[in-house]
């Protein structure tokens, strides 16, 4: 597939890695072929591929590439993209998908949603130059270890590679979820933001 080869330049001379490290420096990212994503993480990655779409049109492995991220805990995370386009209304969109591994189990994950960065479909402000999260939820054996807050990590890091532009949220927001950007605003990593007259989340402070 050419985007994966596009992929494969990028690693080899190092610019994906490098551009990943600067906003996620502690840890380690490689391209990976789709055999080796373990079968559980590769099961979910499809179920989430074939998602709203009738299907006729799901086609299994329609992905543009996967990574793994290896973290100092010994834990991994994998991560698939792809574009997708949506049976019900013609959309278009680029998703990336994030598992977080504890062993064998999956212990959280995650997903992206951006547009017009590559001129996909939608034109409307809400999605140009904003990336955004579909949704970040963490297992319950695994909560309150500081797991969503990296995967928001992760996040911002696939956003700034693929579009130069910070991680948003969405302006539907579970309660969870909102309480989580609001611990970052209140911690100077986040700021509030208006989208028309909802309430809508940036990532300002991608630090530790």
């Amino acid at each position: 597939m050419e985007t994966v080869a596009k992929f494969e330049r990028e690693n080899a001379e190092g610019n994906l890695e490098n551009k990943f490290r600067e906003y996620f420096p502690d840890g380690k990212l490689i391209l990976l072929k789709s055999e080796n994503i373990p079968p559980n993480v590769k099961e979910a990655f499809e179920n989430k591929s074939k998602l709203f779409l009738n299907w006729r049109n799901y086609k299994p492995n329609n992905f543009e590439a996967f990574f793994e991220i290896s973290h100092s805990n010994g834990s991994k995370s994998y991560v698939a993209e792809q574009i997708k386009a949506y049976d019900t209304n013609q959309d278009t969109e680029r998703l990336t998908y994030i598992y977080d591994v504890d062993g064998e189990k999956i212990s959280g994950y995650a997903e992206l949603r951006y547009k017009l960065r590559y001129n996909i479909s939608n034109k409307s402000k809400y999605f140009k130059n904003k990336p955004f999260v579909g949704y970040n939820d963490t297992e319950k054996p695994y909560q309150r270890k500081g797991l969503g807050w990296r995967r928001m990590r992760l996040l911002n890091a696939f956003a700034q590679i693929r579009c130069n532009a910070p991680l948003y949220s969405d302006t539907l927001l579970s309660e969870s979820a909102e309480g989580l950007w609001k611990k970052l605003v209140k911690v100077g990593k986040a700021k509030k933001i208006k989208e028309g007259e909802l309430d809508r989340y940036v990532l300002t402070n991608w630090q530790l």
